[in-house]
């Protein structure tokens, strides 16, 4: 009996569906019954989120073809199906793992100690030490086997150390990574002033934030789609700002403070499907003196904060 129940509910809901993009065209059809078949085949918490309709497109500025759907913030239905407000006293490691280690693109050595908790936000904060042969020490989170995602909105608010002229060398970095292939997701990265690209109009790092897919993170010079937020000096990262990306079954687009600035749709970049083909986990970190974007030097104001408000997850 159960069966049929849920027989009629679909072929109602499928009904609903058709009647529905009557309205609004051929091209509503083929999205909303595209969206059906996504939840109808599925259950798992990770795409619950795709059983809402889109109520905006964003045009992929960076390749011909196809538009991302973009979640209209605080509303579609969509769920918070997983958090860290950073209201405690010490970080909730059954969230995070804490690294304790070196990175090789860059002059610093993570350590537990410089990633605190307090007055409702997570320090990470970097410094001019010398720990393991790394003149620099700071602080890297990832949820790594603790959780991981598929689909959603993926939300930070921060303040970011990249004030003009103080902070050259300094990379505050939230981003995400394929738990089963080579993509990379970075939701944001920002760069301290001045760059090593200083002069660059392209270029030119400060005032504004970088968003990017990879193909695979090992070959820096394979596929990737990337765009600044806007104008040199257009934002003062300094300052409370949140930063998010939307993933879902048509694409990935940037937000800042919910106004989308770069999309990459599966139509434009096929190899978004093999980059990314189950689940992403998250990453926070504050990396330090690198050639990318310039090594620190006398100028860089350290001790430095990345400061995060909350960290958020909505499907």
């Amino acid at each position: 009996m159960s069966h049929l129940v849920a027989l009629r509910t679909s072929k109602i809901t499928l009904l609903t569906l058709i009647g529905t993009a009557l309205t609004v065209g051929t091209v509503g059809l083929g999205l909303l019954l595209n969206l059906h078949a996504a939840t109808s085949s599925r259950s798992v918490e990770s795409d619950s989120g795709m059983a809402q309709g889109p109520v905006a497109t964003v045009n992929d500025t960076k390749a011909a073809g196809g538009t991302a759907i973009k979640f209209a913030p605080n509303s579609m239905g969509l769920k918070l199906v997983w958090n860290d407000e950073f209201n405690g006293t010490a970080v909730d490691l059954t969230k995070w793992n804490e690294r304790t280690e070196a990175t090789s693109y860059d002059e610093v050595y993570n350590l537990p100690a410089n990633v605190t908790e307090t007055g409702g936000n997570l320090i990470i904060t970097g410094k001019r030490e010398t720990f393991n042969a790394k003149p620099y020490t700071s602080g890297y989170l990832d949820t790594i086997g603790k959780k991981s995602f598929r689909f959603g909105k993926f939300e930070m608010r921060a303040k970011l150390p990249v004030a003009k002229g103080i902070s050259r060398g300094l990379w505050p970095a939230w981003w995400m990574r394929s738990d089963d292939s080579s993509g990379e997701l970075d939701a944001m990265e920002a760069w301290g002033d001045p760059g090593l690209q200083t002069g660059v109009a392209s270029e030119d790092p400060f005032g504004r934030v970088l968003g990017t897919v990879w193909q695979d993170t090992t070959n820096a010079s394979g596929p990737k789609s990337a765009s600044w937020s806007g104008a040199t000096g257009s934002l003062d990262a300094t300052q409370w700002h949140t930063y998010s990306v939307v993933w879902n079954a048509t694409g990935i687009t940037w937000y800042v403070d919910d106004v989308a600035y770069h999309t990459a749709t599966y139509t434009s970049y096929p190899w978004l499907s093999t980059s990314f083909p189950t689940t992403i986990h998250l990453r926070l970190n504050l990396q330090i003196s690198n050639k990318y974007y310039g090594y620190a030097d006398s100028t860089t104001v350290l001790p430095a904060q990345m400061i995060v408000d909350y960290v958020r997850v909505y499907q």
